[in-house]
Protein backbone atom coordinates (compact mmCIF):
# COMPACT_ATOMS: atom_id res chain seq x y z
CA UNK A 1 0.00 0.00 0.00
CA UNK A 2 1.13 3.64 -0.83
CA UNK A 3 -0.29 5.84 1.31
CA UNK A 4 -0.54 9.19 0.95
CA UNK A 5 1.82 10.74 3.20
CA UNK A 6 3.89 13.56 1.24
CA UNK A 7 2.80 17.20 1.80
CA UNK A 8 2.76 17.72 -2.16
CA UNK A 9 0.81 14.77 -2.78
CA UNK A 10 -2.05 15.52 0.41
CA UNK A 11 -2.44 18.73 -1.52
CA UNK A 12 -2.71 17.59 -4.87
CA UNK A 13 -5.97 15.59 -3.61
CA UNK A 14 -6.95 18.01 -1.48
CA UNK A 15 -7.41 20.59 -3.90
CA UNK A 16 -8.53 17.69 -6.56
CA UNK A 17 -11.37 17.40 -3.93
CA UNK A 18 -12.47 21.49 -3.15
CA UNK A 19 -11.90 22.68 -6.19
CA UNK A 20 -13.38 21.51 -8.74
CA UNK A 21 -12.62 22.40 -12.87
CA UNK A 22 -14.64 25.52 -14.47
CA UNK A 23 -15.87 24.30 -17.79
CA UNK A 24 -13.58 25.25 -21.11
CA UNK A 25 -15.62 25.81 -24.30
CA UNK A 26 -14.83 23.45 -26.87
CA UNK A 27 -13.04 21.40 -24.44
CA UNK A 28 -14.35 18.04 -22.07
CA UNK A 29 -13.48 18.24 -18.50
CA UNK A 30 -10.44 16.07 -17.14
CA UNK A 31 -12.19 14.33 -13.74
CA UNK A 32 -15.11 12.07 -13.62
CA UNK A 33 -17.02 11.67 -10.40
CA UNK A 34 -18.68 8.91 -9.72
CA UNK A 35 -19.49 6.80 -6.89
CA UNK A 36 -19.39 2.33 -5.60
CA UNK A 37 -20.92 0.83 -3.25
CA UNK A 38 -19.70 -2.05 -1.47
CA UNK A 39 -21.03 -4.28 1.34
CA UNK A 40 -18.31 -4.87 3.84
CA UNK A 41 -17.17 -8.60 4.78
CA UNK A 42 -16.27 -9.12 8.52
CA UNK A 43 -13.62 -6.48 9.45
CA UNK A 44 -13.02 -5.62 6.11
CA UNK A 45 -10.93 -2.58 5.62
CA UNK A 46 -9.35 -2.21 2.11
CA UNK A 47 -11.54 -1.03 -0.67
CA UNK A 48 -10.84 -0.47 -4.63
CA UNK A 49 -12.94 1.60 -6.35
CA UNK A 50 -14.54 -0.12 -9.81
CA UNK A 51 -12.40 2.60 -12.00
CA UNK A 52 -8.54 3.25 -12.20
CA UNK A 53 -7.11 5.96 -12.56
CA UNK A 54 -7.97 7.62 -9.37
CA UNK A 55 -7.30 10.92 -8.41
CA UNK A 56 -9.10 11.91 -5.67
CA UNK A 57 -11.80 10.81 -3.13
CA UNK A 58 -14.33 13.08 -2.22
CA UNK A 59 -16.38 11.11 0.38
CA UNK A 60 -16.73 8.26 2.41
CA UNK A 61 -19.38 7.11 4.31
CA UNK A 62 -19.65 3.56 6.51
CA UNK A 63 -23.43 2.53 7.41
CA UNK A 64 -24.49 6.37 6.40
CA UNK A 65 -22.05 7.88 8.40
CA UNK A 66 -19.29 10.10 6.87
CA UNK A 67 -15.70 9.00 7.80
CA UNK A 68 -13.09 11.65 7.90
CA UNK A 69 -9.87 11.76 5.90
CA UNK A 70 -6.53 10.59 7.52
CA UNK A 71 -8.27 9.72 10.43
CA UNK A 72 -10.92 7.00 9.38
CA UNK A 73 -9.27 6.00 6.10
CA UNK A 74 -5.89 6.32 4.20
CA UNK A 75 -5.57 7.23 0.75
CA UNK A 76 -3.63 4.63 -1.79
CA UNK A 77 -4.11 6.42 -5.15
CA UNK A 78 -1.73 3.61 -6.94
CA UNK A 79 -3.93 1.25 -5.93
CA UNK A 80 -7.28 2.55 -5.99
CA UNK A 81 -8.61 2.09 -2.51
CA UNK A 82 -9.31 3.33 0.52
CA UNK A 83 -8.28 1.93 3.87
CA UNK A 84 -10.18 2.14 6.58
CA UNK A 85 -8.11 2.16 10.04
CA UNK A 86 -10.85 0.21 11.71
CA UNK A 87 -12.50 -2.50 9.72
CA UNK A 88 -16.40 -2.42 8.85
CA UNK A 89 -19.12 -4.89 10.05
CA UNK A 90 -19.87 -7.38 8.10
CA UNK A 91 -22.77 -6.30 5.74
CA UNK A 92 -22.33 -2.90 6.79
CA UNK A 93 -22.76 -0.33 2.94
CA UNK A 94 -19.43 1.37 2.67
CA UNK A 95 -19.72 4.62 -0.07
CA UNK A 96 -17.02 5.69 -1.81
CA UNK A 97 -17.83 9.08 -3.73
CA UNK A 98 -14.39 9.61 -6.24
CA UNK A 99 -12.54 11.02 -8.96
CA UNK A 100 -11.00 9.03 -12.00
CA UNK A 101 -9.22 10.09 -15.21
CA UNK A 102 -6.49 9.80 -17.40
CA UNK A 103 -5.59 13.17 -17.36
CA UNK A 104 -5.50 15.59 -13.92
CA UNK A 105 -5.19 19.42 -14.42
CA UNK A 106 -3.68 19.32 -10.95
CA UNK A 107 -0.40 17.66 -10.44
CA UNK A 108 2.95 17.91 -8.25
CA UNK A 109 5.31 19.46 -10.35
CA UNK A 110 7.83 16.62 -11.07
CA UNK A 111 4.38 14.41 -12.11
CA UNK A 112 5.06 12.91 -15.58
CA UNK A 113 2.46 15.18 -17.49
CA UNK A 114 5.32 17.79 -16.29
CA UNK A 115 8.20 16.50 -17.25
CA UNK A 116 9.68 16.48 -20.94
CA UNK A 117 8.08 19.34 -22.23
CA UNK A 118 5.00 17.72 -24.13
CA UNK A 119 2.11 19.80 -22.81
CA UNK A 120 -0.74 20.94 -25.81
CA UNK A 121 -3.32 23.07 -25.16
CA UNK A 122 -5.94 20.95 -24.14
CA UNK A 123 -3.76 20.38 -21.14
CA UNK A 124 -4.45 24.23 -20.00
CA UNK A 125 -5.53 25.77 -17.48
CA UNK A 126 -3.38 23.68 -14.92
CA UNK A 127 -2.28 23.63 -11.46
CA UNK A 128 1.26 22.16 -10.49
CA UNK A 129 2.36 22.06 -6.90
CA UNK A 130 5.44 21.56 -5.44
CA UNK A 131 7.49 21.92 -1.69
CA UNK A 132 10.12 24.61 -1.46
CA UNK A 133 10.87 24.36 1.79
CA UNK A 134 10.55 22.37 4.94
CA UNK A 135 11.49 22.09 8.47
CA UNK A 136 10.74 20.00 11.96
CA UNK A 137 11.59 19.32 15.27
CA UNK A 138 10.83 17.05 18.03
CA UNK A 139 8.10 17.79 20.07
CA UNK A 140 9.79 16.86 23.77
CA UNK A 141 12.99 15.37 24.79
CA UNK A 142 11.47 11.68 25.06
CA UNK A 143 8.86 12.01 22.11
CA UNK A 144 8.95 10.93 18.34
CA UNK A 145 6.52 12.75 16.75
CA UNK A 146 7.89 16.40 14.74
CA UNK A 147 6.34 19.57 13.94
CA UNK A 148 6.44 20.03 10.58
CA UNK A 149 6.68 23.59 8.68
CA UNK A 150 6.37 23.47 4.86
CA UNK A 151 6.17 25.69 1.93
CA UNK A 152 4.28 24.90 -0.47
CA UNK A 153 4.24 27.25 -4.15
CA UNK A 154 1.31 26.70 -6.34
CA UNK A 155 1.40 27.66 -9.85
CA UNK A 156 -1.60 28.31 -12.15
CA UNK A 157 -0.82 28.55 -16.26
CA UNK A 158 -3.59 28.53 -18.59
CA UNK A 159 -2.86 29.25 -22.56
CA UNK A 160 -3.90 32.49 -24.45
CA UNK A 161 -7.49 33.03 -25.43
CA UNK A 162 -8.76 29.38 -23.81
CA UNK A 163 -12.28 30.43 -22.60
CA UNK A 164 -13.74 28.48 -19.18
CA UNK A 165 -16.97 28.88 -17.70
CA UNK A 166 -18.89 27.59 -14.27
CA UNK A 167 -15.99 28.20 -11.87
CA UNK A 168 -16.45 27.05 -8.57
CA UNK A 169 -16.17 30.10 -5.58
CA UNK A 170 -16.01 29.01 -2.52
CA UNK A 171 -17.94 31.17 0.00
CA UNK A 172 -17.07 32.28 3.49
CA UNK A 173 -19.19 29.68 4.80
CA UNK A 174 -17.13 26.88 3.45
CA UNK A 175 -20.21 26.25 0.53
CA UNK A 176 -19.71 26.15 -3.22
CA UNK A 177 -21.26 28.05 -6.10
CA UNK A 178 -20.80 28.08 -9.76
CA UNK A 179 -20.26 31.08 -11.64
CA UNK A 180 -21.21 30.99 -15.24
CA UNK A 181 -19.65 33.70 -16.66
CA UNK A 182 -16.98 33.48 -19.65
CA UNK A 183 -12.97 33.99 -18.45
CA UNK A 184 -9.61 33.47 -20.09
CA UNK A 185 -6.31 34.58 -19.92
CA UNK A 186 -5.32 36.46 -16.67
CA UNK A 187 -8.30 36.94 -15.27
CA UNK A 188 -9.17 33.11 -15.38
CA UNK A 189 -5.88 32.69 -13.41
CA UNK A 190 -6.94 35.34 -11.04
CA UNK A 191 -10.41 33.10 -10.75
CA UNK A 192 -8.49 30.41 -10.16
CA UNK A 193 -5.98 31.52 -7.30
CA UNK A 194 -8.85 32.79 -6.06
CA UNK A 195 -10.96 29.67 -6.06
CA UNK A 196 -8.37 27.83 -4.64
CA UNK A 197 -7.38 30.32 -1.89
CA UNK A 198 -10.42 30.44 -0.21
CA UNK A 199 -10.83 26.42 -0.66
CA UNK A 200 -7.49 26.35 1.72
CA UNK A 201 -8.90 28.47 3.99
CA UNK A 202 -12.56 27.29 4.36
CA UNK A 203 -11.99 23.71 4.04
CA UNK A 204 -9.03 22.68 5.57
CA UNK A 205 -10.69 22.25 8.95
CA UNK A 206 -12.70 19.75 7.11
CA UNK A 207 -10.56 18.23 4.85
CA UNK A 208 -6.94 18.60 6.08
CA UNK A 209 -6.75 18.97 9.75
CA UNK A 210 -6.10 15.14 10.66
CA UNK A 211 -2.57 15.69 8.87
CA UNK A 212 -2.00 19.74 7.97
CA UNK A 213 -3.13 22.48 9.64
CA UNK A 214 -2.80 26.45 9.79
CA UNK A 215 -2.55 27.85 6.37
CA UNK A 216 -0.46 30.96 6.18
CA UNK A 217 -2.45 33.71 4.24
CA UNK A 218 -1.77 33.27 1.04
CA UNK A 219 -3.02 36.61 -0.64
CA UNK A 220 0.45 37.98 0.82
CA UNK A 221 2.21 35.76 -1.16
CA UNK A 222 1.09 35.93 -4.75
CA UNK A 223 3.50 36.32 -7.50
CA UNK A 224 2.91 37.21 -11.41
CA UNK A 225 5.04 35.09 -13.37
CA UNK A 226 6.45 36.66 -16.76
CA UNK A 227 4.42 35.67 -19.59
CA UNK A 228 5.83 33.44 -22.18
CA UNK A 229 5.05 34.93 -24.84
CA UNK A 230 6.14 32.41 -27.69
CA UNK A 231 3.60 29.94 -26.79
CA UNK A 232 1.02 31.92 -25.35
CA UNK A 233 0.90 30.90 -21.65
CA UNK A 234 -0.28 33.08 -18.78
CA UNK A 235 1.02 32.01 -15.31
CA UNK A 236 1.11 33.39 -11.77
CA UNK A 237 2.01 31.40 -8.55
CA UNK A 238 1.57 31.91 -4.77
CA UNK A 239 3.48 30.26 -1.55
CA UNK A 240 1.12 28.83 1.36
CA UNK A 241 3.13 27.56 4.60
CA UNK A 242 1.86 25.26 6.91
CA UNK A 243 2.13 23.19 9.54
CA UNK A 244 1.45 19.33 10.28
CA UNK A 245 2.71 16.02 12.39
CA UNK A 246 5.13 13.67 10.83
CA UNK A 247 4.72 15.11 7.15
CA UNK A 248 6.20 12.40 5.15
CA UNK A 249 6.73 9.46 7.11
CA UNK A 250 4.07 7.04 7.10
CA UNK A 251 2.19 6.51 10.57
Amino acid sequence: MTYLVKPVDIIVEFLRTVYKEPARTGLSKRHTTTSDTFTATASQTTFTVTHTKLLCVNSVTVNSVSKYKYSDYNIDLRNNQIILNTGATVGHSVVINYDYGDNSWINPVNSEKNVGGHLVRTDFPRITVSQINYSAQFLGFNSDVQMSDVTMQIDVATKDKLKATDYVRIKTDGTSETITETVLNQELIDVILLGIMNAIRRKWRSELSFKIFLPSDAFRSVTELKTDQDIDVFRKSMDIQLNGFNLGERA
